[in-house]
C-alpha cells in the first residue's frame, strides 16, 4: 500500500485560506452547486409567528421546504414553513373536524334545515365548534339533527357476558350514569339494580350488575 498524500500548491486562492464549502477547498473558490450562501428566511416562508404579516397569521410547519448553507465542510440544513390564517390552520380544521363530526346542529326555532329525514330537536348537545377572527369559540345552537324517533338498531352482550352493547339509530350525548336514569322500571329488573350505562356516539354500554337477570334472546 502507498501513502498518498494532497499539497495544496501556492495558488492565488490560497491567500484567503482554506475553505471546505468550496469545490477548490479554498476560499475563493467556487461554492459547491445548490449550497445557499445564507438560510435567510426565503420570501413567503417562516420560521416563527414574528416572519409573518398580519395579526392572525402563524407560522405553519406541516408543508416545508428546507434551505441549506455549507459550515466547515458539512451541510447545515433549516425547515421553513408557510404563513397561513389561525382558523385555515390544519392543526384548527382538524380539531374543529373532531369536535363537530359527531353532530349535526341545528336551530330549532327556524325552518328545518337537516338532511334527509332528519329533523331538527332541542337538545342540550347542540353546540358546536367555530373558529373566526383568529379565536376558537363555542356555539350554541339548541338543537341537533336526529330521527324522529329514537329506534334501537342492535343489541349485543360483551365476550365475558358481563356488558351488553346497544347501538341506536342517532348520535346521542356522550355521558356515563347509572341506569336507573335511562330505564324504566321493568328494563331495569332485567340489567340489575346498579347497572351502569355509558353513552358514545351511537352506543350505549351497559354494564351489568350482578343481580342481572337478562339472558340472550330476551326483550
Amino acid at each position: 500500500d502507498k501513502l498518498v498524500t494532497c499539497l495544496l500548491s501556492s495558488t492565488a486562492g490560497s491567500a484567503a485560506g482554506l475553505d471546505l464549502c468550496t469545490v477548490e477547498g479554498t476560499g475563493s473558490g467556487a461554492r459547491v452547486a445548490g449550497i445557499a450562501t445564507s438560510t435567510s428566511t426565503p420570501a413567503g416562508r417562516c420560521r416563527t409567528k414574528a416572519d409573518c404579516s398580519g395579526a392572525d397569521s402563524v407560522c405553519e410547519m406541516t408543508n416545508t421546504t428546507s434551505k441549506c448553507t455549507c459550515q466547515d465542510g458539512v451541510d447545515s440544513c433549516l425547515s421553513f414553513g408557510q404563513c397561513v390564517d389561525f382558523c385555515h390552520s390544519a392543526a384548527v380544521l382538524a380539531q374543529l373536524q373532531k369536535a363537530n363530526q359527531l353532530v349535526i346542529t341545528c336551530d330549532p326555532v327556524l325552518a328545518n334545515t337537516c338532511p334527509g329525514s332528519l329533523v331538527c330537536q332541542p337538545s342540550s348537545a347542540g353546540v358546536r365548534l367555530d373558529c373566526s377572527g383568529g379565536r376558537i369559540q363555542l356555539n350554541v345552537t339548541g338543537g341537533v339533527c336526529a330521527p324522529a324517533a329514537r329506534e334501537l338498531q342492535a343489541a349485543q352482550f360483551g365476550t365475558t357476558g358481563s356488558t351488553v352493547v346497544v347501538t341506536v339509530n342517532a348520535v346521542a350525548k356522550d355521558t356515563s350514569a347509572p341506569c336507573s336514569a335511562i330505564f324504566d322500571a321493568a328494563s331495569l329488573a332485567l340489567l340489575g339494580t346498579s347497572a351502569w350505562c355509558t353513552v358514545f356516539d351511537r352506543q350505549m354500554t351497559i354494564r351489568l350488575d350482578p343481580s342481572a337477570t337478562l339472558v340472550p334472546g330476551q326483550t
